[in-house]
């Protein structure tokens, strides 16, 4: 430091000396604390990220293990009858029933940590990230099938054709009651055919030969390896757009609702969404043919996927070659239908329509009519919600044809369809989180970890009423 001396009349600088060191020190005093605490910041960051990385596994194993204990509210399909195969390895840890109360706290030990990890997340190792990410989806893999019968209804349609001659998009579940997977199914599905798309149903044939045990297992690790290989596509599609992949794979895969409720539940969303995200990585990597059949063959597992293809045509560089590449897409499934399932391979688009006049107390449109005093959703309200959509969609499309970004319009595409259904469940509101991860729209996010919320919300309030 060098002083600037000003000679007084009587020739003495010493107090100005002083003066100057004094007012400097101040200023070195808040320089040193500043650049201590900038120091200690990543050491900050990095032991609340770690430390809420060990918080989801223990909530997340907690709920896992307590699940396959005793016969409970988590698994739905084995309320009356809990066998061991359902159990599966952690059926011999659990020391006591998990009541409504411990796994409201657990999930909402599982949302806060599921924050600060995300938060911290520039402090953390990627291995150690990656290691989490891979943990707990395995966790989950392990557990009895979480908060839904849906994994038995696919396991019953692919029994009805591979065991019972029996095609699934001309007869339900209830044409094969004496079927070991039909007790299992939910009483809402037992008289419906299927509204999965014939690809995905005969993929499900040769598990179902093997026995419902098999079949309910093996299904679930194709969901989970889906949920891991949405990870994986969304890591490097954050990466080639120039994002953070670390923190872009912990969004979706330390997510509670993808793990609690996708991977716990082994829900083909998560199949549909990993052929979805393939079709985006191939586009954003020049591959648009690719990208046009992954994005067709989402769609032959749930339907809702084939909302995204105009967005792809048109934010795509060559946008003709989505085109044929869909194109092929649809002719091999359309071919695949036909063989396998005949004149009735088509029905199940307009079961799916059907599908869409139900209502479930977790949708937005019923908590609308509920708002507005109505005891149900309306006509009104059901017709405001598919006009809404209408006008959503072609608004995304003219704002994607000016040059907005094409992957932030489509997960704001499935938020729509989210939105507006009067049939939402848990795993739907999940559609735009992989498009939300590598955006760079922070209100895409915003709005789809907002959805989950409400619906947790919703969900978990009658369970400690």
């Amino acid at each position: 430091m060098t002083e600037r001396r000003t000679m007084l009349p009587d020739g003495d600088s010493s107090h100005v000396a002083l003066n100057a060191t004094v007012n400097v020190a101040p200023r070195e005093r808040r320089l040193r604390r500043a650049g201590s605490l900038r120091g200690a910041w990543p050491v900050m960051r990095g032991i609340g990220g770690y430390g809420a990385l060990v918080a989801l596994v223990v909530a997340g194993t907690a709920i896992a293990v307590g699940a396959a204990g005793h016969s409970s509210f988590l698994v739905p399909s084995g309320r009356r009858h809990h066998p061991a195969w359902m159990a599966g390895p952690f059926g011999g840890l659990a020391h006591g029933k998990m009541t409504g109360a411990l796994f409201v706290l657990l999930l909402l030990a599982m949302c806060a940590a599921y924050g600060v990890a995300v938060a911290c997340s520039r402090g953390l190792d990627r291995r150690g990230a990656i290691a989490a990410i891979v943990l707990l989806q395995v966790v989950f893999l392990l557990a009895p099938p979480l908060l839904s019968t849906d994994i038995f209804s696919y396991v019953d349609y692919g029994r009805l054709g591979a065991v019972h001659g029996l095609n699934p998009y001309a007869h339900g579940a209830s044409s094969a009651l004496a079927d070991p997977a039909f007790p299992f199914t939910g009483h809402l599905w037992r008289h419906t055919r299927s509204v999965y798309g014939p690809p995905f149903t005969l993929m499900t044939y040769p598990l179902a030969a093997l026995g419902v045990p098999a079949a309910m297992w093996g299904l679930k690790v194709i969901m989970a390896l889906s949920s891991l290989g949405i990870c994986a596509l969304v890591w490097r599609c954050a990466r080639d757009r120039g994002l953070d992949p670390v923190r872009a794979a912990m969004l979706f895969g330390l997510n509670p609702v993808v793990l609690v409720y996708a991977v716990g539940g082994g829900h083909n969303d998560l199949l549909m969404l990993a052929l979805a995200m393939l079709g985006v990585a191939c586009v954003i990597n020049g591959r648009e043919r690719g990208g046009g059949g992954a994005l067709v063959a989402s769609a032959a597992v749930k339907a809702s996927a084939i909302a995204l293809l105009p967005f792809m045509v048109l934010g795509a560089v060559r946008p003709r070659r989505v085109l044929v590449g869909a194109a092929v897409g649809i002719a091999v499934v359309a071919v695949i239908a036909v063989a396998g399932f005949g004149s009735h391979a088509f029905t199940f688009v307009s079961d799916i329509g059907k599908q869409q006049t139900l209502v479930s107390g977790n949708s937005v449109p019923s908590e609308v009519a509920q708002l507005f005093g109505a005891d149900r959703v309306t006509t009104v309200v059901r017709l405001g919600g598919q006009i809404l959509l209408v006008t959503a969609i072609v608004y995304l499309l003219w704002r994607t044809k000016r040059g907005d970004d094409w992957v932030a319009a489509s997960g704001w595409a499935m938020l729509a369809v989210s939105v507006t259904t009067t049939w939402l469940l848990a795993w739907y509101t999940l559609w735009a989180l992989p498009f939300a991860t590598i955006s760079r729209q922070w209100r895409l996010l915003a709005a789809t970890l907002l959805l989950e919320a409400l619906f947790l919300a919703h969900g978990i309030t009658p369970l400690v009423a």
